[in-house]
Parts: C-alpha cells; sequence; structure tokens
C-alpha cells in the first residue's frame, strides 16, 4: 500500500445500544432481528470509516501480473462491530494456569464471532483483478499457511464453508464506482504467462452489492489477448449494460436468520449428540441457486453503439482454451498423511451451485463471424430485439470405471425461452467472385476485388424458440408417448425470406470448408489415428443364429429388400413370377407382360410405415415455419424462382431401440409437411434480379386463400390479379413507380402440398436403459412385412399442377444443374487423389502403410509448431514496429524500415507455411482413410472363409406424386403448348451392404457397398397438343384395353434396374428392365419443332424438305402392340 490513511470517527448519534441497533436494521433490513430485550452483546461499536490510498497491490510469490491492483481509492461509510451474547451452550470454559501460587483459574468464553455491518460507498480510478487456473496451487498453499495461523474452532460441527461464513459476519452494502475495471483470465496454464488471457474491461463500472444480490452497472468489452495478429480482439461489447446477479440459497431455515446461527461448547453436548451435530443445521446452506439478468439501456448519445460480438475462426479455437482451463480439476497440494494434512477435501462452489437462470434483454444485437483475420468471407447477423431465458440444473452423476472418483456434474436444460424479432443475416467476402456466364449490370452478389461486399441470406420477422426439460435416461423408456403430449423443443419462424445465390453459395461453402478442415487436423493430429479397428491373427468367425438368411434364385436374382424381394412382395405374384420368365428369356428381344400389378398403397411406403407412432417414447422437436419464401438463382439465366409456403411444420421423434441384424439399434424419425405451397418465376428474361430488388411476395400471395378474411385489399388484388390458379401474375398495387416495379412474377406450382417421412438407425449409446427389447426369432422376422433397420426417405406430393413458359423451364433447369446439385471442383480433386491412393494401397500390405502415416503426421505436427512460432514471431514483430511508431522522432528511420521489411517476410513465410500445412492436412487425412478401409478389408477377409455373406438393405428411398400436371406455355406465360398429366408417379432407390454372420457368435460384420436398385413405376400418362388448328391433340397416352382391367389396375410404364459395386471404376448392371403397356403416339412436324424451341430454345431445328412447308402434316401414328421391351 502507498500513503495509506484511515479516518474512524465517533459520534453521540450512534453511541449507545438503542441508536446502533436502529442503524443496524437499517444496515442489514432482510435479517430478522431478535427483540431488544434477548439480544445482548459482549462487543458493540460503531464508527464512520473514512480511508485512502494510491495503490493496493497483492501480488502472489514472483508471478509477472498482480492477483489485485487498485489505483487512487478512496471510501468512506458506517462499519458497525458486534459480538452477540451467545447463549448457555454457546459459552466454553477456559482453564488458565497462573502459576504459583494462584493456581488454575476458569475462565467463560463467549464462542459467537465478530459480526460486521457496513454501509461503504468506494470511488477508483482502476481496479484490475488477474486470477486462472495456474494458480489454484499456490492458492492452496496460501490457505493451508491461514489454517496453521488462525485456530480451528472448538465447536463438534463441520467447518462452514467460506460463503456460509461470510453469510454469518458481513452483512450490508458496498457500492463502488471504477473508472476502468479489468479482470484477466489465464487461458494458459502457465502462472508466468504474459500473453494469453481473456480480458474483460468494463468503463464507467458501478457495482452494488446488497444481501444476495450483485448490480453491475457499465460499458463491458470483452478482449482476447493472444500472441497472435488476433491480439486485442473485440469478442464482445454490451454498452450502458446492467447485470443483476441474485443469490438464492437453499437452507433448512432461513437463510438470513443469522443470528439463530450460534456454536456449542462440546462439554455442554451430550456424547451421542457429538458425532452427528451441527450447530448450524439451519442456517448451512445445501445448494445454491444463481440467477444473470442481462440488459442493454437505450445509447442515447450514439444510436448505432449497439450489443456488438465479433468471432474469428481462430478466436473460436483460441476459447477451446479458455473451456479447458474452466474444466481443468485442481490437484492436490501436500496433502495425506505424509505431509501431515488429513483434512477433508473443502467443496468447491462450483459443485455446491445446484440451478442457473440466465435472462439476457438486448434491443440490438450484432454478430460477425469472419474466416480469417484478411476477413475474405464471412458472415453478418443483426437483429433488433432478442430475448433469452435459460434456466440449468446440476445432478451428480456417479462414475462406475472400477476408480475411486468423486461425482460428476452434469447441466441439464430445464427451461430454454428466446425470442428475435426483425433478424437478417448476410454473407460478406473481400475476393473477387466469379462473374456469371451471361453478363449483365447489377449481378446479383457480384464482388469486386479491394472493397467487402454482401449479400442477402435470410431474414424473419420473429423466431421463438421454447424448450422444456427431457425425460431422464431412467424415464425415458417407460412408457411410449403420443402425439398429443408436448415436444421438448419447439421452434417458430414467422415471415421467413430466404436467398439462395451463385455468390452465396460460394461464400457458404467456404466458411464450412475451413470448419472442415480445422476439424480434419484436430482429428489428424490425434495420436490414436492409427489405432483403427482391432483385427485379430487367430479370430474364429461365430454365427447368429438369431438372424434370418436370405437365399437367392439363381445368378440374376433380385437384391434383399428391392421391390421384387420376399421382404417386400409375395414371391408368389404375378410381378416375381414374370420376373423370373424375363431373367429365363435373357436372350431374347423382347418379353410379353401384363402390366396389371396391384395398386400402389401409399401407406405400405418405407418411410410411412418406419415413422409410426406405436413405438415412441419423446418428441424431440416442433418446428413450424409461417409464410415462408425462398428465392433461387441459377448461373446462367436471368430470371429467379420464388418458392413459398403458408406453413410448414417439421416433427423429430425419439423411439424405442429395436433389434436388427443381430445389433440393438437407436431408433429416430422425423415427419414434415408443406401447406400452400408454390412456386414462382420471372416472365421474361430481361429482369434484374439483385437480392435487394427482388419482388418478395406479399403475405396474401403466401397464405392460403381460404383462410383469408374478405376486405379491400385483398378483393381488390383478387380482382385486379388473375387470382391463385397456376399460370397467374402475382398483381400489385399501382402506385409503386419504382424501376423494378416492370418485374413480373407468374405462378408457375399452383397451392400443393407435400409430406415427408425419414427415418435412420444408428448405435445405442453407453448410458443404461431401463428395458431392453427380446431379439425377435427367425420365424418372427420372416413374417414382418416390413425391414426395419434400414434408413428409409419418402416425399409425398398428392396434386401438383405446373405452368412455364421455355425461359421458366431454361431457369429451372439452371438452378437445379448449377446451383442445387453443384460440386466443387475441390472436391473433385481430393476425389481423384483418393483413388489413386486407394490404387497405391493396393500394392503395399496393412503394416506398410503405417510408417508413411507415422511421418506425415510428424510431417503435419511440426509445421504447425512452425506456424504458432511464426504467428509469436509477428506478434512480437508489430509490438516493436508500434513502439518504435510512437518514438517515430527518436528513432533511425531505416531501423523502421528493416523492421517493416522482417515482418513481410514473416508474413509470406507464414502464408506459405499455412498453405504446406493444408496440403499435409489433406494427404494425411485421405492417408488415414485408406487405411481403415485396407483394415476393414483384412477383416473381411478373415471373415468371409467362415462366415456366411448376404446382402442387406440399409437405405430405401421413395418419391410418390398422386397427381401432376405441367402445361407448356408460349413467353407470354398464358398461351399453351402442350400439357403432360402423369398419374401414380412411384420412384424406389435402394443401396445395399454386405454381411458376414459369424457362425458362433451373435455378432456380424457390415461393410457398405455400391450396390443396389433403382425402380421407377408410373401408373398413367398422357401429352396433350395444345396448338390451334392441330389435327391430333393427344400426342401421347396409352391404349385402353377393351375390358378396362388396365384402367383400374394397371400400370403403364414400370423400370428395374439393378446394379453391383464397380469393379475398376467401370459400373456394373446386374438387371435392366423396362416395361411399358400399349402406346398411341401422334406427332407432327408443328407440334415437334415447337416443342424443340420450348426445350431447346436458341437451337435450330432441323427440317425435312420430304415433308414440305405445311406443318399440319402427319410425322407418324405409331400403335405399339401389347408387348414390352428390354
Amino acid at each position: 500500500m502507498d500513503n495509506l490513511e484511515i479516518f474512524a470517527l465517533a459520534d453521540t448519534s450512534y453511541h449507545e445500544k438503542d441508536k446502533i441497533l436502529k442503524h443496524m436494521k437499517e444496515i442489514d433490513p432482510d435479517s430478522p432481528m431478535p427483540d431488544e430485550e434477548n439480544l445482548s452483546f459482549v462487543s458493540l461499536f460503531c464508527r464512520t470509516i473514512s480511508a485512502n490510498t494510491e495503490k493496493l497491490t497483492f501480488q502472489m510469490r514472483d508471478f509477472p501480473h498482480s492477483m489485485l491492483d487498485i489505483r487512487d481509492l478512496h471510501i468512506w461509510g458506517r462499519l458497525i462491530g458486534a459480538e452477540q451474547l451467545g447463549a448457555p451452550k454457546a459459552r466454553r470454559s477456559a482453564v488458565i494456569d497462573m502459576g504459583i501460587p494462584w493456581g488454575s483459574l476458569s475462565v467463560e468464553r463467549n464462542m459467537p464471532q465478530m459480526k460486521f455491518y457496513h454501509d461503504f460507498s468506494a470511488d477508483v480510478v482502476s481496479f484490475d483483478i488477474s486470477y486462472g487456473p495456474c494458480w489454484e496451487p499456490t492458492m492452496a498453499q496460501v490457505n493451508q499457511a491461514l489454517n496453521k495461523i488462525t485456530r480451528p474452532s472448538v465447536d463438534p460441527s463441520p467447518p462452514l464453508p467460506f460463503w456460509d461464513k461470510s453469510r454469518l459476519l458481513l452483512h450490508g452494502r458496498l457500492t463502488i464506482s471504477v473508472q476502468q475495471s479489468r479482470w484477466l483470465y489465464h487461458a494458459s496454464l502457465d502462472p508466468y504467462n504474459t500473453t494469453e488471457f481473456m480480458d474483460w474491461t468494463w468503463s464507467n463500472f458501478l457495482l452494488d452489492w446488497t444481501n444476495a444480490k450483485w448490480i453491475l452497472h457499465g460499458d463491458l468489452e470483452v478482449y482476447s489477448k493472444t500472441a497472435s495478429k488476433y491480439n486485442d480482439c473485440r469478442l464482445l461489447r454490451l454498452p450502458n449494460l446492467r447485470l443483476s446477479i441474485h443469490l438464492e440459497w437453499f437452507c433448512c431455515g432461513d437463510p438470513n436468520d443469522h443470528y439463530s446461527a450460534m456454536p456449542s461448547a462440546p462439554e455442554k453436548l451430550l456424547e451421542y449428540d457429538i458425532k452427528d451435530y451441527d450447530s448450524y443445521k439451519m442456517f448451512r446452506s445445501r445448494s445454491l441457486g444463481i440467477s444473470f439478468r442481462f440488459e442493454v439501456g437505450p445509447m442515447e448519445e450514439n444510436k448505432e453503439d449497439i450489443p456488438a460480438c465479433l468471432f474469428y475462426a481462430s478466436t473460436l479455437r483460441w476459447m477451446d482454451k479458455i473451456k479447458m482451463c474452466i474444466n481443468r480439476v485442481s490437484r492436490p497440494i501436500k496433502r495425506g498423511p505424509l505431509y501431515r494434512t488429513q483434512f477433508p477435501r473443502k467443496r468447491a462452489l462450483s459443485r455446491h451451485i445446484q440451478n442457473v437462470r440466465m435472462m439476457i434483454d438486448f434491443p440490438k444485437f450484432l454478430l460477425c463471424y469472419w474466416a480469417s483475420f484478411s476477413k475474405q468471407y464471412g458472415a453478418r447477423l443483426e437483429s433488433d430485439q432478442i430475448t433469452m431465458d435459460v434456466s440449468l440444473a446440476s445432478d451428480l452423476k456417479l462414475l462406475d470405471d472400477g476408480l475411486k472418483r468423486r461425482p460428476a456434474v452434469v447441466w441439464n436444460v430445464q427451461k430454454f425461452k428466446s425470442h428475435l424479432n426483425n433478424a437478417f443475416v448476410q454473407l460478406c467476402c473481400t475476393n473477387p467472385l466469379p462473374e456469371r456466364k451471361k453478363e449483365r449490370s447489377q449481378a446479383p452478389g457480384t464482388m469486386t476485388s479491394g472493397a467487402m461486399k454482401s449479400s442477402f441470406l435470410l431474414s424473419v420477422d420473429k423466431v421463438s424458440y421454447e424448450r422444456e426439460a427431457k425425460p431422464s435416461t431412467t424415464e425415458f423408456y417407460t412408457e411410449s408417448t403420443t402425439d398429443s403430449e408436448e415436444p421438448v423443443q419447439k421452434v417458430k419462424v414467422f415471415n421467413l425470406k430466404a436467398s439462395w445465390t451463385p455468390s452465396n453459395r460460394i461464400v457458404a461453402f467456404s466458411l464450412y470448408d475451413g470448419y472442415l478442415k480445422s476439424q480434419m487436423l484436430k482429428t489428424n493430429l490425434l495420436s490414436d489415428t492409427l489405432k483403427g479397428f482391432k483385427v485379430e491373427a487367430n479370430q474364429t468367425p461365430k454365427k447368429n443364429s438369431r438372424l434370418p438368411h436370405s437365399d437367392f434364385v439363381g445368378d440374376n436374382r433380385a437384391i434383399v429388400g428391392s421391390p421384387f424381394s420376399p421382404q417386400l412382395r409375395s414371391q408368389t405374384g404375378p410381378v416375381y413370377n414374370l420376373l423370373q420368365q424375363l431373367i429365363k428369356e435373357a436372350g431374347s428381344v423382347a418379353v410379353h407382360e401384363e402390366l396389371s400389378g396391384k395398386l400402389i398403397d401409399v401407406e405400405s411406403l418405407q418411410g410411412i410405415g418406419a415413422c409410426n407412432t406405436n413405438d415412441v417414447v419423446c418428441i424431440d422437436w416442433d418446428v413450424e415455419l409461417y409464410n415462408s419464401q425462398v428465392m433461387l438463382m441459377g448461373c446462367e439465366t436471368s430470371g429467379y424462382v420464388i418458392a413459398s409456403a403458408a406453413k410448414a411444420s417439421l416433427l423429430s421423434r425419439s423411439h424405442h431401440p429395436l433389434w436388427s441384424d443381430g445389433q440393438l439399434k437407436t431408433k429416430n424419425t422425423l415427419v414434415g409437411s408443406v401447406e400452400c405451397m408454390q412456386y414462382y418465376a420471372t416472365v421474361d428474361s430481361g429482369s434484374d434480379a439483385s437480392t435487394p430488388n427482388v419482388r418478395w411476395l406479399s403475405k396474401e400471395n403466401v397464405e392460403d386463400s381460404s383462410e383469408l378474411q374478405w376486405d379491400d385489399d385483398v378483393s381488390l388484388a383478387g380482382m385486379t390479379g388473375s387470382g391463385s390458379c397456376v399460370g397467374g401474375v402475382v398483381s400489385y398495387a399501382a402506385s409503386s413507380g419504382s424501376e423494378d416495379s416492370c418485374i413480373q412474377l407468374q405462378r408457375i406450382i399452383a397451392r400443393c402440398g407435400c409430406q415427408f417421412f425419414c427415418a435412420w438407425y444408428g448405435e445405442v449409446k453407453d448410458e443404461p436403459l431401463q428395458e431392453i427389447p427380446i431379439p425377435p426369432s427367425e420365424v418372427e422376422m420372416d413374417m414382418m412385412k416390413r425391414q426395419e433397420g434400414a434408413d428409409a426417405f419418402t416425399l409425398l406430393h398428392h396434386d401438383l399442377k405446373i405452368c412455364t413458359n421455355s425461359l421458366q423451364y431454361e431457369t429451372i433447369l439452371d438452378i437445379v444443374n448449377n446451383l442445387l446439385l453443384y460440386v466443387d471442383p475441390k472436391k473433385k480433386d481430393l476425389t481423384e487423389k483418393l483413388q489413386d491412393m486407394r490404387f497405391k494401397r493396393h500394392l503395399s500390405s496393412v503394416e506398410d502403410q503405417r510408417t508413411p502415416i507415422s511421418l506425415q503426421q510428424d510431417s503435419l505436427r511440426k509445421s504447425v509448431s512452425t506456424v504458432r512460432a511464426l504467428e509469436r514471431e509477428l506478434y512480437m514483430g508489430q509490438r516493436r514496429l508500434d513502439e518504435i511508431q510512437e518514438k517515430k522522432d527518436q528513432v533511425p528511420q531505416n531501423l523502421l524500415e528493416s523492421l517493416q521489411e522482417e515482418i513481410q517476410m514473416l508474413q509470406d513465410s507464414l502464408e506459405k507455411t499455412k498453405d504446406e500445412m493444408n496440403c499435409l492436412n489433406e494427404d494425411l487425412a485421405i492417408m488415414v482413410s485408406c487405411y481403415k478401409e485396407s483394415l476393414l478389408q483384412v477383416l473381411s477377409q478373415r471373415l468371409s472363409s467362415k462366415a456366411e455373406k448376404s446382402e442387406i438393405t440399409v437405405r430405401i428411398i421413395d418419391l410418390y406424386f398422386q397427381h401432376a400436371e405441367w402445361r407448356m406455355t408460349e413467353a407470354d406465360g398464358q398461351i399453351g403448348i402442350a400439357d403432360l398429366v402423369l398419374s401414380k408417379f412411384l420412384y424406389t432407390n435402394l443401396r445395399t451392404a454386405d454381411i458376414n454372420r459369424e457362425k458362433n457368435d451373435s455378432g456380424s460384420q457390415q461393410r457398405l457397398t455400391d450396390s443396389g436398385s433403382h425402380h421407377f413405376e408410373l401408373g398413367w400418362f398422357k401429352v396433350t397438343n395444345l396448338l390451334p388448328n392441330s389435327i391430333y391433340t393427344d400426342v401421347l397416352v396409352p391404349q385402353e384395353p377393351k375390358d378396362g382391367v388396365f384402367t383400374d389396375r394397371g400400370v403403364a410404364l414400370r423400370v428395374l434396374c439393378q446394379f453391383a459395386s464397380p469393379v475398376g471404376g467401370i459400373s456394373v448392371k446386374r438387371h435392366f428392365e423396362v416395361n411399358v403397356a400399349p402406346l398411341t403416339i401422334q406427332l407432327t412436324t408443328r407440334f415437334y419443332t415447337t416443342v424443340m424451341s420450348f426445350f431447346f430454345p436458341g437451337k435450330p431445328v432441323d427440317s425435312d424438305e420430304e415433308f414440305g412447308e405445311s406443318q399440319g402434316r402427319l410425322i407418324c401414328m405409331l400403335h405399339v402392340a401389347h408387348r414390352s421391351l428390354l
């Protein structure tokens, strides 16, 4: 301390007992004070304190940072000291040896301690605190030294922890006003660390500390201190923050009644009471509840100063170090019989906390994320108001691993409510992105080099999220739930607008690629990368007697799980018999088949059957979206497409585990539906589709017209527009005189709905299950109508009406090919590298592959260490440069220039080393992947000789359309060209895996392959010619049998393709079959040229001179016979 001054003043206004008790009640109003007649004190005083000091420092050992550093402290207020007269049992007898001739005397001692009541205010210029887990061993030594100084109480009760002792002895208020306060948290395990910190800086800081309540007010900024160019990165800024912290002590009695808490003398207790006696039983806290409330007030001076958060990819990795330091378990220091310190371990405050509640209320919020310090790719989120209410509860979990461990603390979410209003997300980039193939002015998301450009990604008017406590493991599998029960998590999104453009795709994929590379690097640097799988040389394959075995008919057989296999269809049906006949007659060109199979049963599809609610145990997610819009735009066309839905719902469920292929698997399903779904597209090619000028749909055009109330606006829009039918043009108010009002949006798909069902299976976790289902027998497995354990996805579209012109069709193809199905060229290069590596590893054994991988790992670790060293050198060089620039007049110019050249060389070397590290990381990932494939192949070869092989279905995809109509129109979007009608469209894709069933064990080895089947069915289709003065209107239509059997039960077209795994890169088709019903084809030259111009605009159509100039002449009229072509 420097220049310490303390003044203690006494006054007659608080000199007597009654006057002091009055001040005590004023300072501590929450504590129930006994009657004055029954309240006596041994010592009682009240003083006005005033203290000043220029510097107050608390230093631990020779650490570079002080634990406490206070500058210019001035504190004043009232201080009351009171030692309450204890009850008879709180007075002990002390024997004092006075010596000869007086002998020993017995003196009665008062056991209650002195309590302090304070009402202090303080002004501080600077207040700095430093702490971290690296100092905990030193703090443990300090506590041991204090235990030798302070004498323990003779009370037989367990000692009070420091938080209960502070509640017992200290009462009152403390108000501190600080100009600037810094809280430094060490992000390193080195106590002499000087670079790695998390810096919490408060400006204009005000602290008000009362009974179990803290109020902190000021401007908070959080910085990351690290020895790299990311030093002093401001992670968080909360201006005008009010942080309220409330403590709730859970006690057997009143937590504020400290007057009743008195120690007891051991000689005044019975022997049988001493063992479990606790004098502070009613006052001692059993647990603690903490509540945090973050509120940001309005900024009157600068309204643009809003709460902001900035993250880089490196700072997120740096925060992992913070997490590691927080979760670190402190080691015992000089404890045990060797050091004669066998006191029980003190309970940590973190394990005393039972529940935590955090509430956030920000009027505005800004979140920015950048992939690197150069800010090449990033994202930006801005919202108006965000509120959050989170409640967590802790639970102690016993660890059953054979070691003596203390229970682990597990935090569970009890409640989570959040609301977000008027939020929008932008993707930012400073790199020049590739221009569109078709040049035009103001292309969406066009980015130029040097300046940061942003493109719109999505916006929402309101998002609400609610989460309740999930059932515990013991309650999870007790009873099945129903759809009426409340889900664990609910999400509601209102008025979602999203945009997916080529520029957004490039930025989003770049951010995701950077994340994958960082995760790949973390995985490749692990020491257990080469462990892989355990392959024993003397392993004996064993058999699983519970699993059914699938038998194949012949060489050209249907795979298990296909539409013609016994597991999904009957082997005695007409379809199966005809298929066997086709296989026997493979040498012929065509076979005859009556396409009179059974009608498609929608409920029998794999995804719908797997998503049944009979075994549901928990509803995890319930997501609802209202009035959503998504804009899609391709690379080669100038138009765009907007997909809208009045309501979309998503339901995620957890099911009971089940047995599949001898393994117990978890089951999860996802059921979704989209109501009033519509698609809009621009009419002409001259539309400027820059994202800020996108003509978004109004609420009336998105919602279901049947639910809209009849008012003036809606009725006017319905009369001036073209209604809600397909092909109608969206009508807007005539007062919109902007340039983008010329953009016309046509409804290409009318209001329709779709449903999708998804089911997937996984491995059971190590958590104990309350009930384990009994494995089914072979008879039960054969009787199962639907195969369980195969991932399934089913998409249902009931009625679909489409209307497009040629430009809209071209836009849709551009979006599908160049936007949705886009494959990054880098992934193609990685795939080629993987193929080359797979070819090379065939020439070497498994053991020979370990050495190159180990060497590659060492090179990668060396490269990572070099990057860290260069970053530190660059950081130190930048610090020297900053110091020199501050003293620019006193430093020679050549020294400044040489230092700048050195920094530039370090930057170039750092970029070069990072590129080498990324290349090594990619090569190592490919080598490890091939190595693990080799281990699987070796294991499969060892099991193949003594195990039974079979194929199982691992994934099934079903796409079903009940009825679809597509009208092709002219460029104006109104005059029709042709109509295409499809009914009962079904596409099924199956993927299989090879499985080795061991002969003496219940397990099985499964290996994924690229084999499976494609199955396509079409119940009925028709193409109609809508051109005026056409000779024939029906261009393509199946023939109707006279008996009408086909109309009721038939399939017009069926395609089956079964494929096997590629051999040497060459695809293998096991079976290919096409079945076509009798067709009538009527085509004219005029229709042919018109349709060709529709599908291929700008491409010249070859004309045949034989037909002359007449466009109405018949080209052909074909009656396909009653047969099918192979």
